[in-house]
C-alpha cells in the first residue's frame, strides 16, 4: 500500500514593516569627522590607561634607578649566603632544610675533596691512552672507580644518619632532601650557598 507524502503546511510569511521617514528629516550628523583606518588602528594600540605624570628619565635618574637596583640585588644575595630566611630561595627555606645543610657542613664528606683530584685523574688517563700506556691506564682506572665508589658510600651512610635523625626530630621528611643534602656534600665547602654557619667541621645540629 503506497503511502501517500503528507501535504505541507504554508508557513505564514513575516513582512516586517519600516515607518516612513518624515518629510524633511535627516540623518543627524556625527559632529567629527570619520577617522582613518591608520589612525583609528593606532588609537586602538595605545594603553587604556596612560600616565598623565610621565616624564622623560634624565641619565642621572635612570643611573640613581639602576644603583638602587643593584644595591637590592647585592643586599639579596648578601642575606642569602647568610642564611637570612627571607632572602632564601624556597629550595633553601625551612627550618628542615637548615638542619640538613648544618649536618652536611659539619661532616668531613670525600665528595667535597675529589672534584679537582678526579679531574686530574682523568685527564691524565686520557693521556696514557692516547700515548699508549697500557698499565698505567689500568692503575688510573682502578683509582678513579675506587673513588667514586668511596664517595657513593660515604654519602649512603650520610643519608642514613641524616634520615634517623630528621625523622626523629620532625617527625617526617619534605621532598628532595636526600638530592638537596647530596648536592651540597660534593660541593666545595667555600662554594656552598647559603655558606655554612661555622667555618669548621664537627658543629652537628642538636
Amino acid at each position: 500500500m503506497p503511502i501517500l507524502p503528507r501535504k505541507k503546511v504554508a508557513e505564514p510569511i513575516v513582512v516586517a514593516v519600516v515607518p516612513d521617514k518624515p518629510k524633511g528629516a535627516t540623518t543627524p550628523k556625527k559632529g567629527k569627522p570619520t577617522p582613518k583606518r591608520a589612525t583609528a588602528q593606532a588609537a586602538r594600540r595605545q594603553p587604556i590607561v596612560q600616565s598623565a605624570t610621565k616624564t622623560p628619565q634624565t641619565k642621572e635618574e635612570k643611573a640613581a634607578v639602576k644603583e638602587k637596583e643593584r644595591s637590592v640585588r647585592n643586599e639579596s644575595y648578601e642575606g642569602m649566603k647568610r642564611g637570612e630566611e627571607k632572602h632564601l630561595s624556597s629550595r633553601d627555606k625551612g627550618p628542615q632544610r637548615r638542619y640538613v645543610r648544618q649536618f652536611v657542613d659539619a661532616r668531613w664528606n670525600i665528595g667535597e675533596f675529589i672534584m679537582l683530584p678526579s679531574i686530574a685523574l682523568i685527564a691524565v688517563l686520557y693521556l696514557t691512552l692516547y700515548f699508549q700506556i697500557p698499565a698505567l691506564a689500568g692503575l688510573l682506572t682502578i683509582v678513579v672507580y675506587g673513588v667514586v665508589i668511596a664517595t657513593v658510600i660515604d654519602l649512603i651512610v650520610m643519608w642514613y644518619r641524616l634520615k634517623s635523625q630528621l625523622t626523629a626530630k620532625f617527625g617526617s621528611i619534605e621532598p628532595g632532601t636526600m638530592m638537596y643534602a647530596v648536592t651540597r656534600a660534593i660541593q666545595f665547602r667555600r662554594m656552598r650557598i647559603p655558606n655554612p654557619q661555622y667555618k669548621t667541621h664537627g658543629n652537628f645540629p642538636s
